[in-house]
């Protein structure tokens, strides 16, 4: 077992050898996108069984509705903020990231001609209609756990600025609010204990997807985590933080 880190993005120790046998606004600045990511697995990127007509002119006129007129070939945020509210989805919901996902965006804040017309293809869409009619239909696939990990682990790429290999703490902190907030007793603590203790200034991926795991697998009370596992320290930090504190209140 490595020795504890506070550093900026500590390291995930290795199993030992017997073990080898799952919020407020913040201002987040993001580049243009030039990347663009593997299309996520998904029961709901099927094209419609319902034989509904595609039409690639109507498709792109949509588009150029929200286009940027002064960088031809991308919706920019201004153009997505109109988008997101004529289709009636709040920027502060998580059907934004589905949407995103959907679309296999880049760039939090953007979509790129290329993102939009090979997207809306796949879901067989191209008018606002047929998508706000989908919507219902992305959502509910959240309830679906496999679905669920793939949105939470595109997230990470999406939302950290594209010249950082890791994710700022408050972007971390307010994605964590937004898509696991009511799912895990461990969010809130988990947030005060950042806030509280200041471990880290970034998260880095592992830290990221594993929390899922932790969030979701890890009882309240601690008793089933395994400090010899292979969570990335800060877990350990937080569990010793958080017992401390349970300590306390029950003293």
């Amino acid at each position: 077992m490595g020795a504890k880190q506070s550093t900026q993005a500590p390291p995930k120790r290795k199993k030992s050898s017997q073990q080898l046998q799952h919020a407020p606004s913040i201002q987040i600045n993001v580049a243009t996108p030039n990347v663009s990511p593997q299309s996520p697995t998904s029961l709901t990127k099927r094209p419609s069984s319902q034989g509904t007509f595609y039409s690639e002119k109507q498709c792109m006129d949509w588009f150029e509705q929200y286009q940027d007129p002064d960088m031809q070939g991308t919706i920019t945020p201004e153009g997505m903020t109109k988008f997101m509210n004529d289709i009636g989805v709040s920027l502060e919901s998580v059907t934004v990231l589905v949407i995103s996902w959907q679309l296999n965006a880049s760039s939090m804040g953007y979509f790129t001609r290329e993102e939009w017309m090979s997207g809306m293809e796949n879901l067989n869409i191209c008018s606002m209609p047929q998508l706000k009619e989908k919507i219902p239909e992305f959502e509910r696939g959240l309830q679906d756990p496999v679905q669920f990990k793939e949105l939470y682990r595109y997230t990470f790429g999406y939302v950290k600025n594209k010249d950082q290999k890791c994710m700022d703490v408050d972007v971390a902190i307010v994605m964590w609010k937004l898509m696991l907030g009511n799912q895990s007793p461990h969010v809130d603590p988990f947030i005060a204990f950042l806030n509280d203790t200041q471990p880290v200034k970034v998260i880095n991926r592992d830290q990221w997807q594993s929390f899922l795991e932790f969030a979701t697998t890890v009882s309240e009370d601690f008793h089933d985590y395994d400090e010899m596992s292979a969570w990335p320290v800060l877990f350990d930090e937080y569990v010793k933080w958080k017992r401390g504190q349970l300590d306390s209140m029950q003293s």
